[in-house]
């Protein structure tokens, strides 16, 4: 499976670091441990676990508050 890149994966993965603890590597690449960090997101709250950060999720994150 080919990472894919795009310059908003680098924001997603800040904000699953600062929700999860993920200590997932800061970079525009959406590789296997942030998939898995999106699915752990996803099965937290109550979303079907698909492992794409969509407009589903964008609404979850912002949300969120600790």
């Amino acid at each position: 499976k080919k990472a894919k890149k795009n310059s908003q994966v680098k924001k997603m993965q800040k904000f699953l670091n600062w929700y999860g603890g993920y200590n997932l590597k800061l970079s525009n690449v959406f590789g296997t441990p942030t998939e898995k960090a999106v699915k752990d997101f996803q099965r937290r709250n109550g979303l079907p676990v698909t492992g794409v950060f969509g407009s589903k999720e964008l609404k979850k994150a912002k949300a969120v508050t600790k």
